[in-house]
């Protein structure tokens, strides 16, 4: 029995291919999202501290979701899930853009008389904002900037 080299098989096999170039095209879309996310959060921000819980909630939501992700991928037709998965994810890119264009229009609600602004909720003011707390060793609090150890 022969190998098949990549090139071959992407040549030879045409369900191959589909499913290679579906993922390729679904890849540069996730990072993409995954750019636009750190930059807009970095725009907004600046804190270098909210781009690393960030980028910790996604990487945790990932390990968490592998699991039961495994399941859904033997239970139902991957291609209709991989085709679902990226309409969710084209959808919440456009959401960003949507919010982005309409901010002059679109208000958060104001409880208590106080507004949701970036420092209202920063500072805890902001009603619906609850406290993130971190758990970091001291020779590891002065590695990051902003991070009181």
């Amino acid at each position: 029995m022969t190998s098949k080299g990549y090139l071959e098989l992407l040549r030879t096999n045409a369900n191959y291919r589909r499913l290679w170039l579906g993922s390729v095209v679904s890849d540069l879309g996730g990072w993409f999202n995954l750019i636009a996310l750190y930059t807009l959060i970095r725009q907004l921000t600046g804190s270098p501290l909210a781009l690393g819980i960030v980028f910790f909630l996604r990487t945790t939501s990932w390990a968490v979701a592998s699991p039961f992700a495994g399941v859904i991928a033997d239970r139902f037709n991957r291609r209709r899930l991989m085709i679902a998965a990226d309409l969710v994810r084209a959808l919440a890119v456009l959401g960003y853009n949507f919010l982005d264009r309409n901010r002059d229009r679109l208000k958060a609600a104001t409880i208590d008389d106080v507004p949701a602004t970036f420092q209202t909720i920063e500072a805890g003011v902001y009603p619906l904002t609850r406290p993130l707390y971190l758990y970091v060793k001291p020779r590891h609090a002065r590695l990051v900037e902003g991070l009181e150890g």
